[in-house]
């Protein structure tokens, strides 16, 4: 075999070798391990983004609360996020109170909104997961289906964020409101779309910041 031939062969072979240590590295990390997700609101970012034909509406939370296990395989995971429906803001102080109102989603009646794994498996590429969630809006539980993008921030990386090792979730789905008993106002109808976006973007930690606060008390 030519030198060439050989070099661009063991190039191959190291770079096949190399790949399959990142991803092996990266189940050994997650391997029995619990993600507290809403510890930092800098590193937590949930959107919403209804697009009508008058008016396109852009809301957010930083205030959320989750916390996600990975198996021994680090391959799946189980647990909830959820949302506190009184944090939700959409840049209009009247339309927030629109929305926490009992003709919207009854913050006061239904004060959180869920997120809850059903199934969480991941894929081959070892960079997504296949997750199946029930979505709880108000008395209502919808199950969605979506493929995430896991990834396991570098220790030397994750320092900068805070205590613990640290993994960043980046998912995206629709929400029918209908669905949720949410019903939209006539006279608004132009203005509000049926369909929402839903962007999550959360980074989690190893470290319970409530375990830490007791200990320290």
């Amino acid at each position: 075999m030519r030198p060439t031939r050989l070099f661009l062969a063991a190039l191959a072979l190291t770079a096949t070798a190399l790949l399959t240590i990142d991803a092996a590295t990266a189940d050994d990390v997650l391997k029995e391990r619990k993600y507290y997700f809403g510890t930092h609101e800098a590193r937590t970012n949930i959107t919403f983004v209804s697009e009508a034909d008058l008016e396109t509406i852009h809301g957010v939370t930083n205030k959320i609360w989750g916390e996600i296990t990975i198996d021994k395989t680090g391959k799946k995971a189980s647990g909830s996020i959820r949302a506190g429906v009184a944090a939700l803001k959409t840049g209009i102080d009247l339309r927030d109170e629109h929305l926490r109102s009992s003709d919207w989603l009854d913050a006061k009646k239904y004060p959180w909104i869920r997120l809850t794994l059903v199934t969480a498996t991941e894929n081959k590429d070892g960079k997504t997961w296949d997750i199946a969630a029930d979505l709880t809006i108000k008395k209502t539980t919808k199950r969605v289906t979506v493929k995430a993008k896991v990834r396991v921030i570098p220790d030397k990386i994750g320092k900068a964020l805070g205590d613990g090792s640290w993994m960043r979730v980046q998912t995206s789905f629709d929400v029918k409101l209908s669905d949720y008993d949410i019903t939209i106002p006539e006279k608004i109808g132009s203005k509000v779309s049926e369909t929402w976006k839903i962007g999550i973007d959360l980074y989690g930690t190893t470290v319970n910041p409530h375990a830490k606060k007791k200990s320290g008390s």
